[in-house]
Parts: structure tokens; C-alpha cells; sequence
């Protein structure tokens, strides 16, 4: 299992990937892009889960992390809740 953070901002994405055992495998910063993350993601083989800092525009984010990763979430200041479904 893969575990991946992001950063989302406008112009790029700042990812960070650990392995199942903790330890960081790979920080990058990707445009803010559907091909650049999906790229990215075909780094690391297998299943994989992604975090999304909260941000007003992360749905195209969402939306491609669907089709990427096995769980997605967006934390909160309440707590982390799920992605939205795929439109």
C-alpha cells in the first residue's frame, strides 16, 4: 500500500509518498494537472491512498484521484471526510 499527501495549489500539486512501512519513498512537486498526477501515481504499483489538503478548488482533483487510488479524503477542520463521488 502507498500512501500519498498533496499539496494542491493553482499552477502545482506538492506530493509526498510513503511506503507501507514509513518511509518517505518520494516528495515531488507536478503541475496542478490530471495527466502529471496520474503519472506520478503510476510511479508506485499496487493500491494506493491519497490525502488532499482542503482547498476551494480540489474537485478535477477528486475527480482523478477516483480513477487512480483505492480511498481519497479531504481533511477538515472537523476531520477528514471522503472525497466526492465521480460526477
Amino acid at each position: 500500500m502507498w500512501y500519498t499527501g498533496i499539496d494542491q495549489h493553482q499552477q502545482f500539486c506538492v506530493l509526498t509518498t510513503y511506503g507501507a512501512e514509513g518511509p518517505r519513498v518520494k516528495p515531488a512537486r507536478v503541475p496542478s494537472a490530471p495527466l502529471a498526477l496520474q503519472a506520478y501515481v503510476a510511479e508506485f504499483p499496487g493500491p494506493h491512498r491519497a490525502v488532499v489538503e482542503s482547498t476551494g478548488a480540489w474537485y478535477w482533483l477528486a475527480d482523478t484521484l477516483a480513477t487512480l487510488v483505492s480511498t481519497s479524503c479531504s481533511p477538515t477542520p472537523r476531520g477528514s471526510r471522503p472525497s466526492p463521488p465521480p460526477r
